[in-house]
């Protein structure tokens, strides 16, 4: 009713009641801005108006508007977004992840914003609480607000009264684009959440989590997965493609830490099961590896530290890491799977059933397919001395006297007699459970290694976690130490 008495004024009347009707509206009082516009395109189009005269009108009155949104913004709705009460600290975490999201997508948000219902002034005001700079917004602004006059007063001009129903469709199908993309960016944020493979509420009451537990109930984490599960399916896919076109590195090596926290955070108390499940884990990973054409693969196991844990959890670990080198073996031995599995370390405390599994895993054929190293008993520092000690025999046995042994230890003298002599260093090696150290992997053969660490425990690794971490690798350039 308000924009066609535009029909009604007088022609020098005209054009400072759409000023000031799209200058409201963009200032956020309720206004048809833009139906007045469309009015006064028609208007034009009949000769009673000038369309340059209407669209610059309407630019003007629109980027002036806006301008006012976002002082409101800047003085008011930052000051409710900061104020102290009962949901500060929410509000305060809020107010960061905006301040980030205007430094990225700011520009984008306020021109786009323009053309949508309900967005047009929410973006100003949201740009001003949030502290976008100024300079910044005023230029997208006048570019947004120039292109949206322009757009709708010459669809306005051309449709005639058929502008209405094209105009406001195309609103509110930008509205339902916002609408699916904020519903994507929560699917997103609750699969980002999941990564690590943890509980949704962790030790019970999680601050970002504990309303979950009201509103969702204890099953929240399960049919999130099976929500977020297509999504997985198809990055994973994705990722894998463009993984495999670039090069890989030839030999990874992982650390699996982390089997005892999964188990402890999913609620599973029986002794051993969380190793049970990182055990299971492993095949994965060959499989994995194999699909992509990694050739080699070192897995840490167990260490000679892991020896000093309790008897009944130790018992558990032991038999677990049997029951896994027995099926490795088993599978080794299969034509239609070729692999050939090597295990070092120190055997000697290790009880005879897990010893009898070594010797059965080590005998594995001779074949070509996927090296698959596995350390047991294992401890960098005692790698280093065993090889000082095979050497010093050596240079004896030679008859090589003590005053010239310190001359004849040399880099190759030691690597040949490592635990994994013979096999080339490895290009990649991963930890994870969060752990952002080696503690004693390979330290020989680390020197010129990537590292990568992800929090995600090992019984949680997904195909799409290792794929980062080999995307990770393909993205770093590697320069040895020149």
């Amino acid at each position: 009713m308000i924009a066609a008495s535009l029909a009604g004024l007088p022609y020098r009347l005209a054009y400072p009641a759409l000023f000031l009707l799209v200058e409201g509206e963009s200032s956020g009082i309720p206004l048809p801005g833009e139906t007045s516009l469309i009015v006064a395109a028609i208007l034009a189009s009949q000769g009673r108006l000038s369309l340059p005269l209407v669209i610059g009108t309407t630019a003007a009155a629109a980027i002036i508007g806006d301008n006012v949104g976002y002082v409101i913004g800047r003085k008011g709705a930052r000051r409710l977004l900061t104020r102290e009460g009962r949901w500060a600290e929410r509000r305060r975490r809020l107010l960061e992840r905006g301040e980030a999201f205007f430094r990225r997508h700011g520009g984008k948000t306020v021109f786009v914003g323009r053309w949508l219902p309900g967005l047009r002034v929410t973006a100003a005001w949201f740009a001003g609480a949030h502290r976008m700079p100024w300079w910044r917004f005023a230029l997208w602004n006048a570019l947004g607000g120039a292109a949206w006059a322009t757009s709708v007063g010459l669809a306005a001009y051309f449709l005639g009264p058929a502008a209405f129903p094209v105009v406001r469709s195309a609103g509110l199908a930008g509205v339902a684009v916002v609408l699916l993309l904020a519903l994507a960016l929560v699917v997103w944020h609750l699969v980002r959440r999941s990564r690590s493979g943890k509980p949704a509420i962790e030790n019970g009451a999680s601050k970002q989590h504990r309303w979950l537990r009201g509103v969702r109930g204890r099953s929240s984490p399960r049919v999130r997965a099976r929500l977020a599960a297509p999504l997985y399916a198809l990055y994973t896919k994705r990722l894998r493609r463009a993984v495999g076109r670039a090069a890989l590195p030839q030999h990874v090596a992982v650390i699996l830490d982390g089997n005892r926290r999964w188990a402890a955070q999913a609620g599973v108390t029986t002794p051993g099961a969380g190793h049970r499940r990182g055990a299971d884990k492993l095949e994965e990973l060959v499989d994995w590896c194999a699909a992509l054409g990694v050739s080699e693969v070192t897995v840490w196991a167990l260490s000679n530290e892991n020896r000093a844990r309790s008897g009944g959890e130790l018992e558990a670990l032991y038999e677990v890491v049997a029951d896994k080198l027995e099926a490795l073996a088993e599978r080794a031995r299969r034509l239609e799977a070729p692999m050939r599995i090597r295990v070092f370390g120190r055997f000697d405390h290790l009880p005879e059933r897990l010893q009898v599994a070594i010797a059965r895993a080590a005998a594995t054929p001779e074949r070509e397919g996927l090296r698959l190293n596995i350390a047991l008993g294992y401890s960098g520092r005692d790698e280093l001395v065993d090889a000082c000690r095979a050497a010093v025999r050596a240079l004896a046995a030679a008859g090589v006297p003590p005053e010239e042994m310190a001359q004849r230890i040399t880099r190759e003298a030691l690597a040949a007699r490592l635990y994994t002599a013979g096999a080339p260093d490895p290009d990649l090696i991963i930890r994870t459970s969060g752990e952002v150290r080696l503690s004693g992997f390979l330290p020989w053969q680390s020197a010129h290694s990537e590292f990568y660490f992800t929090d995600v425990y090992w019984p949680a690794l997904r195909e799409l976690d290792f794929l980062r971490a080999l995307r990770t690798f393909q993205q770093r350039q590697r320069r040895f130490g020149l």
